[in-house]
C-alpha cells in the first residue's frame, strides 16, 4: 500500500519526535503492509517548515532506513495549512508536491468551520495546475453535519483523503459516520493514516481497507488512486460497487417495521420498510442490499466470510434514521 500522509520526519513538527520513533514508525507501517510512504510535516504557522529542511530530513531517513534495513520507498510532501496557501506563491507550494509531484498538494482541512474564501482557494490552486488532496475533511464538524458540503469541491477538481483510524472508528462515532458517508456519496478517493507515532494497533491502512469492505474499492483508495498521484500518471477511476445480492427471505413477522406511511383513507398504517444498509462492528463495511429485513440469526457470506445478524438498530452514519442490521462473524 501506498501511505501518503504520514508525519515520519523527525523533530520537524509534532509527530515522530526522534530519529528512532521515525524508525518505529517505519516499521510498524512496514508491518501494516505499507510500501510506500510520503512524508508530510505541517507547514503553517506553528511549524513553519521550509522546503530545504523537509528535504534535507527526507535524504537524512531514506539513509537511516537503508542502515536500518526498513524495506520502506520515502517520498517528499507536506501538509500545508490554508494560510499558507494564502500566504505563499504556487511556486512555492509545489515544493511540497504530495510524492514529490508538484502537480497535487496535500491541504489541511480544518477541524471546526468553513473558511469563507475555502472554495476560492481551490479553484486558483486548481487553475494553477495543482489538484488540492483535502486532508480529513470528515474530522470537521461541519462536514459531519453536512458531508455534501464537499461534492461543489471534488467536482471543481480537488480530492479528498480519509484517514484510517477514522475508518476503523478509534477517532469516535462521528468521524466514523462522516468518512463512510463521504465513501458512499462518491466523495472520497484516499485513506491514509496521517500517522504521527507508532503504537496505535488496528489503525493502520491494512484495518481501514477492511473497514471500507476491502476488494476493488479498497485497493483504489490504498493502492492504484495514491500509486497514480506518486507516478504522475492518469487517475483511474473509482471501480464500480458490485450490485449486493439479496437478503434471504424472512417471514413478515420477523420483518422489521422501518416506517410508517398514510393511507389512502387518511389513517397511519405501518408497513414493512426495506433494510438498506447492514453495518458489521468489527469494520467489514457498509453494504447496500435489497428485499425484506432480515431476521436476527440470519447468516450469509460476504466475500468468502461467513456473518451472522446479531441485532437490528440505528444506523451508525449521522442523520440517517434508516434501520441497519449489524453483523458478527461465526468462527470457522
Amino acid at each position: 500500500m501506498i501511505d501518503l500522509h504520514a508525519h515520519v520526519l523527525p523533530g520537524i513538527d509534532d509527530g515522530a519526535p526522534t530519529l528512532e520513533s521515525s524508525l518505529a514508525l517505519a516499521r510498524a507501517a512496514v508491518t501494516d503492509g505499507v510500501e510506500t510512504m510520503v512524508a508530510t510535516p505541517h507547514v503553517r504557522d506553528d511549524y513553519r517548515t521550509e522546503a530545504t529542511t523537509m528535504a534535507r530530513l527526507v535524504g537524512e531517513l531514506r539513509a537511516a532506513f537503508a542502515s536500518d534495513s526498513v524495506p520502506l520507498e520515502l517520498l517528499p510532501g507536506g501538509e500545508v495549512a490554508l494560510d499558507q496557501v494564502r500566504a505563499r506563491p504556487v511556486s512555492e507550494l509545489q515544493a511540497f508536491g504530495l510524492g514529490g509531484n508538484p502537480g497535487y498538494l496535500l491541504v489541511e482541512f480544518p477541524y471546526h468551520g468553513w473558511p469563507l474564501d475555502l472554495s476560492e482557494l481551490m479553484f486558483q490552486l486548481v487553475a494553477q495546475g495543482v489538484t488540492p488532496v483535502l486532508a480529513h475533511p470528515e474530522r470537521n464538524d461541519v462536514v459531519q453535519a453536512a458531508p455534501l458540503r464537499l461534492q461543489p469541491l471534488v467536482a471543481s477538481g480537488c480530492l479528498v483523503q480519509l484517514t484510517a483510524a477514522s475508518a476503523v472508528g478509534r477517532l469516535g462515532r462521528r468521524p466514523r459516520a462522516a468518512a463512510m458517508q463521504l465513501l458512499e456519496l462518491g466523495l472520497a478517493h484516499v485513506l491514509a493514516s496521517d500517522a504521527h507515532a507508532a503504537g496505535l494497533p488496528g489503525a493502520g491502512l491494512a484495518a481501514a481497507a477492511v473497514a471500507v469492505g476491502g476488494g476493488q474499492l479498497a485497493d483504489w483508495l490504498t493502492r492504484e488512486l495514491p500509486g497514480a498521484i506518486v507516478a504522475g500518471s492518469e487517475l483511474p477511476a473509482r471501480p464500480d460497487q458490485a450490485r449486493s445480492r439479496r437478503w434471504p427471505r424472512v417471514g413478515r413477522k420477523d420483518a422489521v417495521v422501518t416506517r410508517a406511511l398514510p393511507s389512502t383513507s387518511g389513517l397511519n398504517r405501518t408497513d414493512v420498510g426495506h433494510l438498506l444498509f447492514i453495518w458489521s462492528p468489527l469494520g467489514y463495511g457498509l453494504r447496500e442490499r435489497e428485499g425484506q429485513p432480515p431476521a436476527v440469526g440470519t447468516t450469509f457470506d460476504e466475500d468468502g466470510r461467513l456473518l451472522r445478524v446479531s441485532r437490528i438498530g440505528p444506523s451508525p452514519l449521522f442523520g440517517d434514521r434508516r434501520k441497519c442490521a449489524f453483523t458478527e462473524p461465526i468462527p470457522q
